[in-house]
């Protein structure tokens, strides 16, 4: 019969197993470390850069009534009686013919179109008085193309007249019935879509159609002609470029 083995004797065997890690049927579990998850910014590739909107087109004042012209970029053109004053939020030009000589009296501003690209400008006026006009001569006009000092021919066919009770092209093609001369400010406004045709607006009624209009790049406004008898007295307001 073997001598019985004390407690002391089966635990340290047992003890040094576990310690050393043979024992299979002792589990040891080390407290488990996660790391933690990083997660780095998604990238998108290509990396698209933001939006830039175009700045939207806004009405540009071209001329402002009631201050200097010059300094506004315009240049006068004249001759004999004529005059250029402030009047009120306005600017006046008048033309008087004296002893049988007659004046004429332009604004005009170089730059101001580009007859390559459509276009779109309004010019609000009062016409206090005006004479009648002659074909391709007119005491208060509107040219989209002018040419110092009186306009070039095919400038003054095609350039806008405005008669007391209508307004037209200056060869007499066409007219539209309009009451210029009634005291108030009228806006007219020239529409050209850059492949020669011209639309002219009273107060926003359509009065004019051209084919076959050819611009250039300086706008004129006023008396274009020194025909004795043939003036005027006009009050511009202002002249705007809008966006075509």
């Amino acid at each position: 019969m073997s001598p019985r083995r004390s407690l002391s004797s089966w635990l340290i065997p047992i003890a040094l197993a576990a310690a050393c890690g043979d024992d299979p049927t002792i589990a040891v579990d080390a407290p488990a470390v996660d790391a933690p998850a990083v997660d780095a910014p998604a990238v998108d590739a290509p990396v698209d850069a933001p939006a830039v909107d175009a700045p939207a087109c806004a009405p540009r004042a071209l001329l402002i009534g009631g201050q200097a012209v010059e300094p506004q970029g315009w240049t006068i053109v004249q001759s004999g009686s004529a005059s250029v004053t402030l009047a009120g939020d306005a600017t006046q030009l008048t033309t008087t013919t004296v002893g049988g000589a007659g004046a004429h009296l332009l604004l005009t501003r170089a730059g101001a179109l580009d007859p390559a690209q459509p276009f779109a400008i309004s010019v609000e006026l009062q016409v206090a008085a005006v004479a009648p006009h002659n074909p391709f001569d007119a005491a208060a006009a509107i040219l989209a193309g002018f040419t110092p000092p009186f306009g070039l021919g095919a400038e003054r066919q095609q350039m806008l007249y405005l008669d007391a009770a209508r307004i037209g092209w200056a060869d007499d093609s066409a007219q539209f019935a309009a009451a210029v001369t009634d005291g108030a400010f009228h806006t007219v406004r020239l529409d050209y879509d850059g492949a020669g045709v011209l639309q002219v607006r009273f107060d926003g009624a359509l009065a004019l159609t051209r084919a076959g209009f050819v611009p250039g790049d300086t706008l004129a406004i006023g008396d274009q002609t020194n025909d004795p008898g043939v003036e005027a007295t006009v009050r511009v307001r202002a002249v705007t470029e809008h966006c075509p």
